[in-house]
C-alpha cells in the first residue's frame, strides 16, 4: 500500500510541477509580447530621430516634421501578394538612382561648407577681404546649388507621386477585373 500512495504522490507533484513550468512560461511570453510593439515603435523612434540628428543641413529644407509625416514606419501595411511589374520596377530604379546622385551632391556640398567654415582668421586686413569675398562668392554658388538640389528634390518627389498614383490605379483596375 505504501509503494502505491509514494507512487502515486510523486506522479501528481511531478504532473502539478510542469503545470506551474507552463504557468510561469506562458506568463512570461506574455509580458513580453505585449512589450514587444512598444519596443518596436520606441527602436524606430530612436532610429528616425538618429537619421534627422545625422542630417542637419538637409533637414532645413524640410520642416520638423517631414519625417514623421510622410515616412513613419507603421502608416503603410505591407502586402506581399502584389505581382511584380517589371516597368514600375524599372522606373522605381531610375528614381532611387537619382536620388542618391542628389544626395551625394548634398554631401560634397556639406563637406564644402565644413572646409570653409573651419578656415583660420589672418591677420593680413587686404587677405581677410579676399577671404571674405571668396566666402560671399562661395556661399551664393552653395546658394545656388542648393536651389538647384531643392528644384531636383522636388521634380523627384512629384516623379514619386506619380508612380504612386499610376501604381494605385493599376492595381485598382486589376481589382476591378479581378472581380467581374
Amino acid at each position: 500500500m505504501a509503494p502505491l500512495l509514494c507512487g502515486t504522490f510523486l506522479a501528481a507533484s511531478s504532473i502539478l510541477c510542469v503545470n506551474l513550468l507552463i504557468a510561469l512560461l506562458t506568463d512570461t511570453f506574455q509580458r513580453v509580447h505585449d512589450n514587444s510593439q512598444a519596443n518596436a515603435m520606441m527602436q524606430q523612434a530612436a532610429v528616425i530621430l538618429q537619421v534627422e540628428e545625422s542630417m542637419p543641413l538637409l533637414r532645413r529644407f524640410y520642416d520638423d516634421h517631414y519625417i514623421s509625416n510622410h515616412c513613419a514606419p507603421l502608416a503603410d501595411t505591407y502586402d506581399d501578394d502584389i505581382t511584380a511589374n517589371p516597368r514600375y520596377h524599372d522606373e522605381i530604379g531610375h528614381i532611387t538612382a537619382q536620388i542618391k546622385e542628389t544626395l551625394d551632391q548634398f554631401l560634397v556640398l556639406q563637406r564644402d561648407m565644413e572646409t570653409v567654415g573651419g578656415s583660420g582668421i589672418k591677420t593680413d586686413h587686404n587677405h581677410d577681404q579676399n577671404l571674405q569675398n571668396q566666402e560671399l562668392q562661395n556661399q551664393n554658388l552653395q546658394n545656388q546649388e542648393f536651389q538647384a538640389i531643392r528644384a531636383e528634390l522636388k521634380e523627384l518627389r512629384t516623379l514619386v507621386q506619380q508612380l504612386v498614383q499610376i501604381r494605385t490605379k493599376s492595381s485598382e483596375k486589376t481589382e476591378d477585373s479581378s472581380s467581374l
